[in-house]
Formats: structure tokens, sequence, C-alpha cells
């Protein structure tokens, strides 16, 4: 199955191949972010790690960002 990934922040996009029925989890997996680091949304909506995603599915993964004060 291929997907159009767009990375937040910074907005990159990539074309990625994901064989078999696929997870969120697997396309955190393949883009090196575990479930905590990153969320991933399709049309507007946040996914679960469990949901299934289909051929020609378009999402943005967020990356979580952390700081604060010093």
């Amino acid at each position: 199955m291929r997907l159009r990934v767009r990375v937040r922040p910074g907005g990159a996009v990539r074309d990625v191949e994901l064989k078999g029925k696929a997870k969120v989890r697997d396309l955190l997996r393949l883009l090196g972010y575990s479930e905590e680091s990153a969320v991933v949304v399709r049309e507007g909506v946040v996914l679960t790690e469990d949901e299934a995603l289909m051929d020609g599915d378009e999402v943005e993964v967020y990356e979580a960002i952390s700081g604060g004060l010093r």
C-alpha cells in the first residue's frame, strides 16, 4: 500500500510504501517514531495506533515537541 505522508512541523512530504494490511503503528515505526513521540492525522481526525491505513491515504504526522522555561 502507498501513502502520502506530511511530517509536521516542517511540512516535509514523502510517499511511503507499507506491505499488507498496515496500521498506524506500522507507519510510525517505518518513519522512526514511537507511539508516544508522534500522532497521525487523517482528514482532521487523530488516529489511534491500532487503526488501519488504506492504500492512497494522505496523512499528517505531528512530532511531539517538548520544552520549558529555564
